[in-house]
Formats: C-alpha cells, structure tokens, sequence
C-alpha cells in the first residue's frame, strides 16, 4: 500500500479565498505558489465616502514609506510598492510561513467629479489614508444666441 502524506490545513478556505484562487489559476495570475517570497499579495483597501469626497484607508503593515507610491492617472488611483521578508539574523531556516511578500499593487477607479489636482495623503502605523476630494460646485456654461449659419 503506498502512504500519500496529507497537507492538512489550519483552517478550511472560506468561500472568497476558494473563489479568488479559482480566478487566480483561470485567469494565470497566480505564477508562484502562495507563500512564495516572489508573489504579488493585495492589501485590504477600505474605501469610505465622507462629505468632502473620498477617503481611502490600504492595509499596509511591514511596508517603508520609501517603498511604495500613490498615483493619479485617467481617473484612477494606483498604490503600488513592495514588502520585503525580514531579515532574521542566525536563522536555520522557516518552519512556518503564511505571511505573503513581495510586490503589491491595488488600482482604485474615480468618481468623475474627483478633484485630482487637491488630493492628500498621510501614512501611520502601516496605514495609509488617501483623501480624495470632490470638485466644488460646477461651471456655469455661458448661452448665447446662435448666430447665422450656426447649429
């Protein structure tokens, strides 16, 4: 009889981590294992509306402020960086790993009436908090009368 060593798992999937995983191997986004220090990972990103326009708050723990960029670009902004592996001295090797590393990028689509030009950002405590304001008011469009051989 031949013995089949059975990886056994803490807990069992929940359903979002067997569907995302199902897209991952149909889509072919997955092109490490999970756990691979050379994998992309997603950070949690909580997006809230408030009266003056957006507030968007990414889980970003173990993360240097030099290591990751926020962008703005055709109505979308991207949060893009890396996390690195701790570097652990006198190490004889993992006997454990569920923490992913490794390049991240989360892209976040805009309201059209965001004011792109005014929005700030602050990092704390491995969280970064993305305020995106609303454009004030609108523009009044000036109407005049047409004029011949017009319209």
């Amino acid at each position: 009889m031949v013995r089949v060593r059975f990886a056994r798992r803490e807990d069992p999937p929940g359903p979002a981590e067997t569907v995302e995983e199902l897209f991952d191997r149909l889509l072919e986004l997955a092109a490490w294992p999970r756990n691979s220090l050379h994998q992309t990972w997603r950070p949690a990103v909580d997006i809230f509306e408030i009266d003056s326009g957006l507030m968007i708050v990414a889980e970003l723990p173990g993360v240097h402020e030099a290591e990751f960029s926020v962008t703005v670009q055709q109505g979308r902004l991207g949060i893009r960086g890396v996390r690195r592996p701790p570097k652990i001295e006198h190490s004889r090797g993992a006997l454990q790993l569920e923490i992913e590393y490794g390049p991240f990028e989360r892209t976040i689509a805009l309201p059209n009436d965001s004011d792109t030009d005014h929005i700030e950002a602050h990092f704390r405590h491995g969280l970064l908090a993305v305020h995106v304001p609303r454009q004030r008011g609108g523009r009044t469009i000036r109407v005049r009368p047409a004029s011949e051989g017009e319209i």
